[in-house]
C-alpha cells in the first residue's frame, strides 16, 4: 500500500528488458548506481524493472545488447501521458461543459404580460436598461429583487406591482398598472368589488371587512372588501370600504384555448377506448356463439380477433392525438 501511495507522487516508470544473460544486465545497472525500485522476473530471459525516469537515458545505452521498452508510467508522468493521449477528448468535454453552462444561464426570451401595450413597452425598456433582455446572462435572485424595486420606484404613477419569474431560459414578467381612482365621497357607503374575473393576489383593507382571501377566484362584480363590519357581538355596522386589491387576470382567449385543448384530449381518449370496447364486445359475442355451436373455425377466428385488439396499444394513434392537440384551427369554446 505504501509503495502505491509513493508511486502516485513519483516519476517512476516500468521497463521490460529481454535478452540473454539478463543477470549481467542487472549487475551493470547496479554497478552504475542506478536505483531499482522493484524487480519482477518474467522468465530467465525477461524481467520488469521499476526505475526513476531520469535513469532511463543511462539504461538505454544497453539497447544494442538487450531489448528495452517502457510498459508503464507512474505518478506525474502517468498524468502527463494521459492528458497528452486524450487531449482532444478532454478539450471537447471542456468546451461542451462551457457551452452547456453558457446556454443554461443565458436568457433567450423575455415576456411582459399585460393588456396595455404602453405598459409592456415601458416595462420592456426598463428591463433592458438593467440587463434583462434576450441573449443576456440570467441575474441572481437578489439582483432580480433589486431590479423589481428600482422599476417600481421609478414608475410609481404607472406601476402598482411587478414580478419577474425565471423559467429556464425565459423571463416572464407580470405587471399591474396603477390606476388613480377618483376621490371617494365620504358621505356615501361603498363596497370594493371586482372589476374583472380574476385570482386575488393582494388585499390591503384600510377600513371595512375582507370577505375574500388571497389566491381565491372572484367573478366580476363580487364583493372583496365589504362596507359592513361585524363586531364581536355579531352586530353589523355600516361604514365605507377602503383598501387596495390586486388580482391576476387570464385573457378569455387563453382560457378558451386551454379548454378547447382539454376537450380535444377528452374526445380522443373517449373515442379511442370506446371503439376498443365495442370491437371486443363483438368478438366476445362471436366467441359465445361459436362455443355454443361447437364451430372450431369460428372459435379460432374469434380468438384471433380478440388477440389482435388486446395486443394493440390503444395509444398507437398517439401521433394523431398530438396533431389534433397542436392544431391551432381547432374551434375555441365560447364563454
Amino acid at each position: 500500500m505504501k509503495e502505491k501511495i509513493f508511486r502516485i507522487f513519483s516519476s517512476n516508470i516500468k521497463i521490460r528488458v529481454s535478452g540473454r544473460n539478463i543477470n549481467n544486465f542487472i549487475k551493470r545497472i547496479i554497478k552504475n548506481n542506478i536505483k531499482i525500485v522493484k524487480l519482477t522476473p518474467r522468465s530467465h530471459k525477461e524481467i520488469d524493472l521499476i526505475i526513476d525516469y531520469n535513469d532511463l537515458e543511462e539504461i538505454e545505452k544497453y539497447k544494442t545488447i538487450y531489448d528495452i521498452k517502457i510498459v508503464r508510467y507512474y505518478g506525474k508522468l502517468h498524468i502527463i501521458k494521459f492528458l497528452k493521449k486524450n487531449r482532444f477528448i478532454l478539450l471537447f468535454l471542456l468546451l461542451g461543459m462551457i457551452i452547456v453552462f453558457i446556454l443554461s444561464n443565458m436568457i433567450f426570451n423575455v415576456e411582459v404580460i399585460h393588456s396595455n401595450s404602453k405598459i409592456i413597452k415601458l416595462v420592456t425598456e426598463e428591463l433592458k436598461d438593467r440587463g434583462i433582455k434576450k441573449y443576456a446572462f440570467a441575474k441572481s435572485y437578489s439582483e432580480v429583487e433589486k431590479i423589481e424595486k428600482e422599476i417600481l420606484n421609478n414608475n410609481k404613477d404607472n406601476l402598482e406591482w411587478l414580478e419577474i419569474i425565471r423559467n429556464g431560459t425565459k423571463y416572464t414578467v407580470r405587471v399591474e398598472e396603477r390606476i388613480i381612482n377618483k376621490e371617494i365621497d365620504d358621505n356615501k357607503n361603498y363596497d370594493i368589488v371586482s372589476s374583472k374575473n380574476a385570482v386575488i393576489r393582494v388585499i390591503e383593507a384600510e377600513s371595512g371587512e375582507k370577505v375574500r382571501d388571497i389566491n381565491t377566484y372572484v367573478k366580476k362584480g363580487e364583493t372583496i372588501i365589504s362596507a359592513y363590519i361585524t363586531t364581536p357581538s355579531e352586530e353589523r355596522i355600516l361604514s365605507t370600504a377602503r383598501g387596495k386589491v390586486i388580482g391576476e387576470v387570464w385573457g378569455q382567449v387563453e382560457i378558451a384555448k386551454t379548454v378547447a385543448k382539454f376537450k380535444t384530449a377528452q374526445d380522443f381518449m373517449e373515442k379511442t377506448f370506446g371503439e376498443r370496447d365495442k370491437a371486443l364486445s363483438k368478438h366476445y359475442d362471436l366467441l359465445d356463439d361459436a362455443i355454443k355451436s361447437n364451430d372450431r373455425d369460428m372459435i379460432l377466428a374469434a380468438l384471433h380477433g380478440i388477440s389482435s385488439i388486446v395486443t394493440k396499444s390503444p395509444l398507437d394513434d398517439f401521433e394523431k392525438f398530438v396533431e389534433l392537440y397542436n392544431d391551432t384551427s381547432q374551434p375555441l369554446l365560447d364563454f
